[in-house]
């Protein structure tokens, strides 16, 4: 089945957002037990599923060596994100979709950004803007 032919109302059953056509063709792909075609990218999945991730950015300050900033960050299925810091930083809430292989986040009151990953080691990716590491995402 072709994600065109999955009835939007499939989509707000599974509580997937608007826009986020990689995942929502994941779920229903999984849901209605039908190999459909392209997938979330599986080293990025386990961090767009709801569970807490750490995640540490490479800032300016980081990388001259003033200190990382680390938040508790939330991905949830339907396109949703939040964190929380643990060291520096502040709280936040935006949005997140797949577009293509890459991720695209847009943080409450920001533009969108998308970024390309690297799986690095397991259960840890390092997320990438023009092939400089912005932050690495661990479990």
């Amino acid at each position: 089945m072709r994600l065109a032919t999955i009835p939007t109302v499939l989509f707000v059953a599974l509580g997937l957002a608007p826009g986020n056509f990689a995942l929502a063709q994941q779920q229903g792909c999984r849901f209605l037990l039908d190999n459909c075609g392209t997938q979330t990218n599986p080293d990025l999945a386990e961090f767009l599923n709801g569970v807490p991730f750490v995640a540490v950015l490479s800032t300016e300050s980081s990388r001259a060596g003033y200190g990382a900033l680390k938040f508790r960050m939330i991905f949830s299925p339907n396109g949703t994100m939040t964190r929380e810091p643990i060291s520096g930083g502040h709280s936040g809430q935006g949005t997140w979709r797949m577009l293509g292989n890459d991720i695209c986040m847009a943080w409450k009151g920001a533009s969108e950004y998308c970024y390309s990953f690297q799986k690095v080691a397991e259960s840890r990716v390092e997320i990438l803007r023009d092939s400089t590491t912005q932050a690495v995402w661990m479990r």
